[in-house]
Parts: structure tokens; C-alpha cells; sequence
């Protein structure tokens, strides 16, 4: 009975420092977390937010809206569905059999959408799905997640990662490479482009006024970066907002001086800790079965969207932390609302728009190349 016991703690220990695991980790050392104080500070402005269409969606990430006023997202089980703006009717457009992501509606009424595990798709009015980008230079991309649409059709849409797709979170957080990409998609031409690269995890997407500039969330290293379209700067990029107390998911813009910058998983000691740490700690941790690696996607009851301005001001500063509006993914303004997306929630939120608050703490620039 020992011998085998023995024999067991052998085998454990071995396969904890041998076992292939198909992360090649680097190390990297995140700014201390400001954790939720100052312009962070904890509230509960989001706890009397309108759950729409509630136990009807499941995990709407985004929001997009239709110019009749009713509210388009992706649910967990491929599906996208248009919902009334009172929550009323909740119907099917299409399924895209894999994971929809950010979606916008372009000029001629058609939906694009990013799915994860898909690629670049267009919906039209009555449902059809085409594929329009999945792979860039021959190889397939691996976790398509947000997007914008230009004034002249052209599409930007982030890849997140190159070495791992959706639900292997885990990994792409173990391994710390940077090998997200911003790329741009022209439906005319046919064309992509990969216009900035080298990010960690590139989440969320959107212009700011006059096109001059477009914003990328990096989630993994809790920061949005802005790259300049137009003007002296064009083609310089630079961070625009630092150091953030959680993992930023999407960004969209009012049309007229505001950034929604949803916040989807707060930081902790372990997520600030791990990504210093060397290879074979990382490796280790890897080897852990899936239903205990729970770095990313673990369940949280805070819910966090920021409302910033053009000069990277913190204006508004919206929480909860009763459970009752959490992992908000996406935040998106419409006529004095708005509206919540969730990768967890089986609802969409619904809030007015706060009045500004010009007390809240500036969060400096960088600049860099």
C-alpha cells in the first residue's frame, strides 16, 4: 500500500513539472493595481439598472442599436437576437453556430459581427451570414472579439490573441505574449490590413470625433491605447488610459465627447502577482485541470462602466456591487440611456445617463511610438 502511495506522489510530482503544456510563458510586471479607490471609488449607481428582456439572453456581450430604436446582440448559444427596446419580443435573426462578439449595423442596414471562433461576418436584414475575413496571411485567426465601423464602410475589428481562442483564457493569461492585433477590413476592395499589433489581448474598438483617431482596449494589460488616423500624429500611437482596476472589455462613443469603457473582471493579488513570475511556475499552474484554473472568467458580483472624456478624464464612474448588473462587457448610448451587455447576465441593462461628474481624478497620457 505505501509502495503505490509512493508511487502516486512520483507520478503527481512528475506530471506537475513535465507534462507538455502548450504555453511558452514570458514574464512581464503589471503597475501595482489602484484597486476600486479614487476615481474608482466603490458605489452603487448601476444597482437600479432596468434588466431587459430578462431570462431571455443569455451572456449578451454587445449591443448594437437599429435605427427603428430596437436593441441587436449575440447570446451564448450562437444566436443573435433583435429584442424590443422595452425587452417586450425577443426574436431570432440568425445563429452563427459559434460565438458572436461586437456587432454594428453599417449604412446599408446589414449587421457585421465578430464571432470568435468565425471570423469577420456580415448578417443581412433577413438573417444570411457570410464570412467575410477568418484568416490573415493564410493563417486562421483565433479570437475575433470587437469592432467598429468607419464612415466610409471600412470595418476595424481587433484579434486577441494568436496563440490561443476563446475559452482558453487561462492559458492566454499564463503565457503573458502580446500578439493581439488591430486590423481593418475594406468590404469595397476586399482588402485587410493589420493595423497595430503586439497588443495584450486587443479587446474593444471605437473611433473618436471626426475619425482622427481610434481607440483599443488591451484588456490583459488593463489600459486603453489610442493610434492617430489623421494629422501630425497619424500612424504614432500612444496609451490613452492607465493602469485601470480591471480587465477593460469594450469601448464605444457617444458621437459627440464621451468614451463607455465597460470593465468586465476586477484585478486581484493573484492576477498582478502571476505575470512576474518565471516559466516554470507558469508551466506548473498550466498543468492544472481546467475546472480549477480559474484565473480569467472567474464569477464576480461587481459591475464597473466608465464614462471618459476626449482628454482621458474620468467622468463618470458607474458599479455595482450587489449582483444584481455584473461582468458588464459592453456599455453603448442611445436618446439619455444606457445599455449594458454581460458575458454572464441573462439580461441587458438599461440606465439613464448620469449627469457629469467633473470632481473625478485625471488619468495622465503616455505618450509613446
Amino acid at each position: 500500500m505505501k509502495l503505490f502511495l509512493l508511487l502516486g506522489v512520483v507520478l503527481l510530482v512528475a506530471y506537475f513539472l513535465f507534462w507538455p503544456v502548450p504555453i511558452e510563458p514570458v514574464a512581464w510586471d503589471p503597475a501595482p493595481s489602484p484597486g476600486f479607490n479614487g476615481a474608482f471609488e466603490e458605489n452603487r449607481a448601476l444597482a437600479a439598472a432596468d434588466r431587459i428582456a430578462d431570462g431571455r439572453v443569455l451572456g449578451p456581450e454587445s449591443v448594437a442599436l437599429h435605427v427603428d430604436g430596437s436593441l441587436y446582440s449575440g447570446l451564448r448559444d450562437g444566436r443573435i437576437v433583435r429584442i424590443a427596446r422595452d425587452g417586450s419580443r425577443v426574436e431570432t435573426l440568425a445563429n452563427t453556430g459559434g460565438s458572436p462578439g461586437g456587432m454594428e449595423f453599417d449604412a446599408a442596414g446589414n449587421l457585421w459581427c465578430v464571432d470568435a471562433d468565425r471570423g469577420l461576418l456580415r448578417v443581412t436584414p433577413d438573417g444570411e451570414i457570410s464570412v467575410h475575413v477568418d484568416r490573415i496571411d493564410g493563417k486562421p485567426m483565433l479570437f475575433v472579439d470587437d469592432l467598429a465601423i468607419a464612415q466610409d464602410g471600412t470595418i476595424w475589428f481587433t484579434d486577441g490573441s494568436q496563440r490561443f481562442p476563446e475559452h482558453h483564457d487561462a492559458f492566454e493569461f499564463l503565457e503573458g505574449r502580446a500578439t493581439g492585433r488591430l486590423i481593418s477590413y475594406d468590404p469595397r476592395s476586399g482588402e485587410t490590413r493589420v493595423r497595430l499589433e503586439g497588443l495584450r489581448f486587443a479587446n474593444g474598438v471605437a473611433f473618436g470625433p471626426d475619425e482622427a483617431y481610434v481607440l483599443v482596449n488591451e484588456s490583459l494589460a488593463y489600459r486603453t491605447r489610442r493610434l492617430w488616423l489623421k494629422g501630425p500624429r497619424a500612424g504614432t500611437h500612444e496609451v490613452f488610459l492607465d493602469n485601470l482596476p480591471a480587465l477593460p472589455d469594450n469601448v464605444t462613443f457617444n458621437g459627440k465627447d464621451l468614451f463607455w469603457v465597460a470593465l468586465v473582471y476586477p484585478r486581484d493579488a493573484a492576477m498582478d502577482w502571476m505575470p512576474r513570475q518565471g516559466a516554470w511556475l507558469k508551466k506548473m499552474v498550466a498543468r492544472i485541470p481546467g475546472s480549477l484554473l480559474d484565473f480569467v472568467g472567474r464569477p464576480t458580483p461587481r459591475g464597473v462602466v466608465l464614462g471618459v472624456d476626449l482628454e482621458g478624464n474620468i467622468v463618470h464612474n458607474l458599479q455595482d456591487t450587489t449582483g444584481h448588473f455584473a461582468n458588464i462587457s459592453s456599455a453603448i448610448e442611445s436618446e439619455g440611456s444606457l445599455f449594458l451587455g454581460s458575458i454572464r447576465e441573462s439580461a441587458i441593462g438599461r440606465m439613464d445617463v448620469p449627469v457629469r461628474n467633473h470632481q473625478l481624478a485625471h488619468q495622465p497620457i503616455e505618450e509613446t511610438k
